[in-house]
């Protein structure tokens, strides 16, 4: 009997030493997995579905708009990946949908990848693309926000138009014509309008536009943040001489889509970015319903804003 009883500490000792073996390596793993970071997070719910929404935006997407989504990217075969997930200040990623896109990449290993977020203003969505312009995706994204149909849409349709085009590849085609009524020229009125009317419209609107200019130079330092200045200023004065609407409303276009194009492109300060885009989403609209030299001077002067 002693002999058997000294037989069993020697086991029991040693299922002790397995038992707080095992709850110390849990308890080193616990910090771990607490200590979890977002983007990691995100990435990995990622690996097991190519939708991932953040539980405030449940009511946005519901789990049946977010399967036909799931669907969707399954039919195309492309690596597309969908993070829904709201930007603001502070956040692990600065606000920035770039670099919340840049993380997701980087943590699921890299490689040709397109991460779809939200975008930097509402209601707009943007794309992100490894390696750069495969499939024009960031244009397949950007192209949503200026087709007339989706105007006032939710974001499952937004996402699905997206999918679609960036499927088809032809994301900058798709662009160009969804922002060609931007460079369009106004419709001529139907009645000439009287000499007064006209005189008025031809003295204001230069004014309007050097108005604008210097509007613009005063804010340049805001640009700084950006890729690239924008060369407005000459551009300004040369119309504001000729005062030629059809003019006016070309340039406008112009510089409302090159606007958009470097903002959307740019690197810096996340705060002069976002009123770039607020601007440029501003001015798309008031080109779009301009009537007249005074309208398209405010264009500049939203576009100067930026």
């Amino acid at each position: 009997m002693s002999w058997s009883g000294g037989a069993r500490r020697p086991v029991r000792t040693a299922a002790a030493l397995l038992a707080a073996s095992v709850a110390l390596l849990f308890c080193a793993a616990s910090p771990g997995v607490a200590a979890q970071s977002p983007g990691q997070r995100i990435a990995d719910a990622l690996r097991t579905s190519p939708v991932y929404v953040d539980p405030s935006l449940s009511s946005a997407v519901d789990p049946g708009q977010r399967q036909q989504l799931v669907d969707r990217i399954r039919h195309s075969g492309l690596p597309i990946r969908v993070a829904l997930v709201p930007l603001v200040e502070g956040d692990s990623w600065g606000g920035d949908a770039r670099q919340l896109a840049e993380v997701i990449h980087d943590r699921m290993g890299g490689g040709p990848s397109i991460v779809i977020t939200l975008g930097e203003f509402s209601p707009s969505i943007a794309a992100h693309e490894w390696p750069a312009d495969t499939h024009h995706a960031q244009q397949a994204a950007a192209a949503v926000f200026h087709q007339p149909d989706m105007s006032g849409a939710g974001l499952p349709k937004r996402l699905a138009r997206a999918i679609d085009i960036i499927e088809a590849g032809n994301g900058d085609k798709v662009y160009e014509q969804a922002t060609a009524g931007l460079r369009a020229p106004a419709p001529k009125a139907d009645a000439p309008s009287s000499p007064l009317v006209r005189l008025l419209t031809l003295a204001i609107g230069p004014v309007l536009l050097l108005a604008a200019a210097g509007l613009l130079l005063r804010r340049r330092s805001r640009m700084r943040d950006l890729s690239t200045p924008f060369a407005l200023p000459r551009s300004v004065f040369a119309a504001a001489r000729r005062a030629d609407e059809s003019q006016l409303r070309d340039r406008a276009g112009e510089q409302v889509v090159r606007l958009g194009t470097e903002a959307r492109a740019a690197q810096g300060d996340p705060a002069a970015i976002e009123r770039a885009l607020d601007a440029y989403a501003a001015a798309g609209t008031v080109l779009d319903r301009a009537r007249g030299i005074p309208d398209l001077a405010g264009v500049f002067a939203l576009i100067a804003e930026g």
